[in-house]
């Protein structure tokens, strides 16, 4: 990696001065300049500091212990605050567009931290561990285990042959089942799914939740053993099925071992209050006010050929924002969540 006179310079610097500093164990003062530019303030071990406020004391201990960091750190902080340096890089035409990223990330620095300390704050009332116990007490779903069954079915393709090809081989396995022969056995000979096939149809255990939808409607229609469907449709083709038993109960998890997940739903549960009332807030002290025709003006130059929906601005923007803000907290708690199976 390049590295510039300055850091050269900061790194001997540094490292001629780590014995001492390790003999003494004096630590630097908040005054104590690490970095100059011509135009720009004097880079400080306060400013360093200041730069990993968002580290653990640990962590700012372990980044502090390495001089290279320090003077890179010390470097980019010198660069950034350099006004001469910072317009040099970008064209006259571009200023503009990077002041307003700095406003942008300047906001969303602030709003991440103000978030930080809320939740902070809001969990020191109420610990995590108490907001997950909290849940388990209502019963929430996320510790429910469920039942669990086994079925069969014979399964006919529909997407590789003509669907008038495809029923008469219904016609041919509802024959062949009316005249007595067992559900295993024409599975076996008919069923197009292989795995299944060669066990007589049988499927892997499963819940409701766990397959289909389809399926699972006509599958729990009627939970008597033994009970052969009439031949139905679903995403993946037509099936024949046969009802089997209840393998397991519906049961619930101790709180203990369901304790981890209801922790993560609480931490994301008390991320959206904290976020929604935060941006309550803002916009409410900051007196921020939309210009719906100013907005639709901008949409209308830019999409002349497209008409928007005779609805209510205020709505449309409404829904903008909180599409967009469902997308953020979705991106912010992946993998906390339940995921939705396709049964629902």
């Amino acid at each position: 990696m390049l590295k510039t006179t300055l850091t050269l310079r900061l790194l001997a610097a540094i490292g001629a001065t780590c014995a001492v500093a390790a003999s003494s164990q004096a630590s630097p003062t908040d005054t104590a300049v690490l970095a100059t530019t011509t135009n720009g303030p004097a880079i400080t071990t306060a400013d360093i500091t200041t730069a990993l406020t968002g580290l653990s004391e640990p962590e700012k201990r372990v980044y502090l212990s390495a001089p290279e960091r320090v003077a890179i750190l010390a470097e980019r902080l010198a660069l950034a605050y350099e006004i001469n340096t910072a317009d040099a890089l970008i064209p006259t035409e571009m200023r503009d567009a990077a002041k307003v990223e700095g406003a942008l990330a300047r906001y969303t620095f602030a709003r991440r931290e103000a978030t930080k300390a809320a939740i902070g704050a809001e969990a020191a009332k109420l610990p995590l561990k108490a907001r997950a116990l909290e849940l388990y007490q209502s019963g929430h779903q996320a510790c429910d285990v469920l039942p669990t069954y086994s079925g069969a079915h014979i399964f006919i393709r529909a997407d590789n042959r003509s669907l008038k090809d495809a029923l008469a081989k219904v016609e041919r396995v509802a024959a062949a089942l009316k005249s007595g022969k067992s559900f295993g056995e024409v599975a076996k000979a008919e069923s197009e799914d292989a795995d299944s096939a060669k066990n007589g149809g049988s499927l892997p255990t499963f819940t409701r939740e766990s397959i289909d939808r389809q399926f699972a409607r006509e599958f729990f229609s009627d939970i008597t053993p033994g009970r052969v469907s009439a031949p139905f449709f679903t995403r993946f083709g037509i099936h024949f099925l046969r009802v089997g038993e209840q393998r397991s109960p519906a049961s619930r998890l101790s709180f203990e071992k369901c304790e981890p997940a209801l922790l993560r739903i609480a931490e994301a549960d008390l991320a959206d209050k904290v976020m929604l009332e935060l941006q309550t807030k803002i916009v409410s002290t900051s007196g921020l006010k939309i210009d719906e025709n100013a907005v639709v003006a901008v949409v209308k130059a830019n999409a002349p050929d497209s008409a928007l929906p005779n609805v209510n601005q205020s709505k449309l923007i409404e829904d903008a924002v909180r599409l967009y803000e469902q997308q953020r907290r979705l991106e912010q708690r992946s993998g906390t969540g339940k995921a939705t199976a396709d049964t629902r």
